[in-house]
């Protein structure tokens, strides 16, 4: 089902709603016996604020969502990163799979989780959750051991945490209590899912009390790949232990999981422009992985090397935490929070790249055969298995497709500690509640990537294509490729790098009065870079009777030193003011940074970059009555020194290059996140995000092939893949005395854009999903799932390969990342 742009509200509608939204403080008290609580709006919130004594978000000067275990359950995400598409203010990207996952906050144009911090237990799963191909979501998985997520946009984040000015995501753990209790979940799906979950809390002694769980996983993908795509688990265990003045919660966490990464695949458009597939490929379940290709042969001057690709996203972590509160005295609180982190990660992978058809390919490769192979009078195309020559109108569509097999080695060590002392001052009638933090992070990574060029035909599952030299009498004289193999080593890089980082805070949360709260925070923060880049050269392996080893790119043994240091200041200051016992206004101004990383020189050791400024702006709305939850923010922010990367791949040589740029971007734009429930037996939840994002002075000197220079201006364009308008509608019913919940979940996204060019347009798209729980008794329950029913080809981003800033796949074949199709799940759960 299409939904039309038109049919959506305009700016200067939305802008008016948004003015309506504050307007509504002067409505009179809508206090009632009990309030529909959905959002969470009386609870306490732990995320982005350290100030001594509890605050609930109606007190707060911020935007916050906040979802329980049993919220998680009934969305039912495919991921960690999928379960953020409830959260408003974020874009999120999932249809990479269960890790990879992309997020945009508030316009911000930064992949990953580049400007959002994905925290747990109250500390970051990693200081840096955008390190480059390391996104923090790969070592993280929603299971049964998690009792709420709570997700700051903006606001404070940048005060409390690293590398956050879009916002922290921080996963509350489940603790054991007095009481024993637990689950035990069984998951199937429509795509060979089967999931195992548990958890179980409760008393060890008078003194301790544990919690511990976790789950395990296997699955085919709903893209089969043809072998399993995801395999692994995860098991977490806590003592903790109450004592009169303080807690102590260790934790162990062990991660150990494969999972698929879903790329772009080839689409054209139908008779109205929307996406659609090609003949033999199907866009909702197909995969441009192979099992021919599963065991990789990576052939390099040191030797062979066999990669596994149904590694995928390959995770082995174990991680240590301590979490330690303690009162001095009546005016004191120590607050000491320790995570040390021990990982080893690779991905494999396979890119592919727009295809063409097989005479084109083919004539790409032609010269170069004939001039390696004296004999050679043309080339031909055959499988590497059956032998068979490709045919003209092979799987109905004639073309042939390159691919990026990569591999990288990813291995991580890390210290986290975050030190907070708070204390509560009373001046006359005014209190401040004060911390004082101390922050240190240090990290030391490694990293290496192998890359190599293969060749297939085009469907789901494809099949590797040998490009061979014939002579006059069609005998094989030669060949481009080795199986496929057009160039082993297109691209190596190597580096040992390690970051050290030092921050300093103090926040104080300023109780005027009943109704008047003003938040003030600063944070100073450091952080030291340093390590080794190998240079890398071609090497000629010497078979020569095939040129797929003439031009192997690996290290060279010559080691490029960095060090380097950056600091900045972020500073917010907020305020929130309460109309009424049941709604609030607030309103918040925060300068944040983003500092760079060791990544940023792992290709150019002696490159110049700085740290990136935002500024951000909001106000909000919050009302709280016996039908209605509701939470509207506006929201502004400006994005300094933004760099943009722009690489491009090319077939012809089989090599890839590197444009980098630098730019603003503007965002205006409106969050609102409601629930609405007129009777016992039917609620309905929205969430909804406008928002105007745009780059500024962003203009740069494009060089071409022939070095001609032309001056570009991409200034007042749309930043890559963000919507204008975001939509989530879940109305539901509650039947049999609330034994049975259904609902019906509608999503809309507005159209993206491939490139900062704005020249290819991701168009829009909706999805219908479904879901249900039944309580069989006091202890069973059925929880059912039905996800993208009408198979909607939602495409999520084009081909990064083919450019950023402008890109070259603009053919009636192209290359996108669509949504998974359609899947359907079903969980029993026995909890006690």
């Amino acid at each position: 089902m299409r939904c039309h742009t038109g049919w959506f509200p305009s700016q200067k509608t939305v802008l008016a709603a948004a003015v309506a939204a504050v307007a509504m403080g002067s409505i009179p008290s809508f206090a009632q016996s009990e309030n529909n609580d959905a959002l969470h709006l009386e609870e306490v919130v732990v995320t982005g604020r350290a100030g001594a004594g509890d605050t609930t978000k109606m007190d707060i000067s911020h935007s916050v969502t906040t979802k329980s275990a049993d919220d998680i359950e009934s969305q039912a995400p495919l991921s960690a990163t999928d379960f953020l598409k409830a959260v408003p203010g974020l874009w999120v990207e999932a249809s990479g799979g269960e890790a990879n996952g992309n997020v945009r906050a508030r316009g911000i144009p930064v992949d990953g989780f580049g400007s959002v911090a994905l925290y747990e237990d109250n500390l970051p799963l990693q200081h840096d959750s955008g390190l480059s191909w390391l996104n923090a979501d790969q070592v993280f998985r929603l299971d049964d051991t998690v009792e709420l997520v709570e997700a700051v946009r903006g606001g404070p984040s940048s005060i409390f945490a690293s590398n956050a000015p879009g916002g922290i995501i921080n996963v509350i753990t489940k603790k054991g209590s007095d009481t024993p209790e637990g689950s035990i979940k069984m998951t199937v799906g429509d795509y060979g899912l089967r999931r195992g979950d548990f958890f179980y809390g409760g008393p060890i002694n008078d003194d301790w009390k544990i919690a511990l769980g976790g789950y395990y996983r296997t699955d085919d993908s709903i893209r089969e790949p043809g072998f399993t795509a995801n395999d692994g688990g995860q098991f977490r265990v806590t003592l903790s232990r109450e004592m009169d003045k303080g807690r102590l919660d260790i934790s162990y966490r062990h991660l150990n999981d494969r999972n698929f990464f879903a790329l772009p695949l080839p689409l054209t458009n139908d008779g109205s422009g929307d996406p659609a597939g090609i003949p033999g490929f199907d866009p909702n379940t197909g995969t441009t992985l192979s099992p021919q290709v599963q065991n990789f042969t990576l052939k390099l001057p040191d030797g062979n090397r066999i990669e596994d690709l149904s590694d995928g996203t390959h995770v082995q972590l174990s991680q240590f935490t301590v979490n330690f509160e303690y009162e001095l005295n009546d005016d004191w609180t120590l607050i000491n929070r320790t995570r040390v982190r021990d990982s080893d990660i690779s991905r494999n992978s396979a890119f592919p790249n727009t295809p063409n058809a097989a005479a084109s390919s083919l004539d790409a490769y032609r010269n170069n055969a004939l001039a390696a192979f004296s004999d050679a009078v043309d080339i031909r195309a055959q499988y590497v298995t059956s032998g068979d020559v490709v045919p003209a109108n092979s799987n109905g569509n004639g073309l042939l497709m390159t691919h990026n097999f990569t591999s990288v080695k990813t291995p991580l060590r890390e210290f986290i500690n975050d030190f907070q002392l708070g204390t509560s001052v009373n001046i006359g009638e005014q209190t401040h509640n004060l911390t004082f933090g101390v922050y240190f992070a240090n990290y030391d990574r490694e990293f290496q990537r192998h890359a190599a060029t293969y060749l297939s035909d085009v469907k789901s599952q494809p099949a590797l294509v040998d490009v061979l030299a014939i002579d006059a009498a069609g005998n094989v004289v030669g060949s481009v490729t080795d199986n496929g193999v057009l160039r082993y080593g297109s691209r190596y890089q190597q580096a040992d790098d390690e970051g050290r980082a030092s921050a300093f805070y103090i926040a104080d949360e300023w109780v005027l009065n009943d109704e008047l709260r003003i938040d003030l925070g600063i944070r100073w923060e450091e952080i030291d870079v340093r390590g080794v880049a190998e240079r890398a050269s071609n090497f000629d392996l010497g078979d020569s009777s095939t040129l797929a080893d003439d031009n192997v790119s690996a290290g060279n043994g010559e080691f490029v030193p960095f060090d380097r240091s950056f600091n900045d200041i972020s500073w917010t200051v907020g305020s929130n003011y309460a109309l009424n016992e049941d709604s609030a206004l607030f309103a918040r101004y925060t300068k944040a940074f983003r500092l760079p990383n060791s990544a940023d020189f792992r290709l150019n050791p002696n490159r110049d970059i700085q740290a990136q400024d935002i500024t951000q702006l909001e106000t909000g709305y919050k009302l709280l009555s016996e039908e209605l939850s509701l939470f509207a923010t506006v929201f502004y922010s400006e994005f300094d020194n933004v760099e943009f990367t722009n690489t491009i791949f090319d077939s012809a040589t089989n090599s890839t290059s590197t444009q980098r740029e630098f730019a603003k971007t503007e965002t205006l734009g409106l969050e609102l996140e409601t629930v609405w429930s007129p009777t016992e037996l039917f609620d309905i939840a929205a969430t909804i995000t406008w928002q105007d994002a745009e780059f500024k002075d962003f203009e740069f000197n494009q060089v071409d092939e022939q070095n001609n220079v032309t001056q570009v201006s991409f200034t007042g364009n749309r930043p890559i893949r963000i919507p204008d308008f975001a939509m989530r509608l879940r109305p539901a019913l509650n039947l049999l005395d609330d034994q049975l919940r259904l609902y019906l979940e509608y999503e809309y996204n507005s159209d993206r854009y491939v490139d900062a060019a704005n020249s290819r347009i991701l168009p829009e798209y909706s999805v219908w999903n479904i879901g249900a729980s039944y309580q069989l008794d006091d202890n069973l329950r059925l929880i059912f799932s039905g996800k993208n029913l009408d198979n909607e080809i939602g495409l999520t981003e084009g081909n990064p390969r083919a450019g950023q800033f402008t890109s070259t796949d603009t053919g009636s074949v192209y290359l996108a990342r669509p949504i998974f199709g359609r899947a359907f799940t079903l969980s029993v759960k026995y909890e006690f």
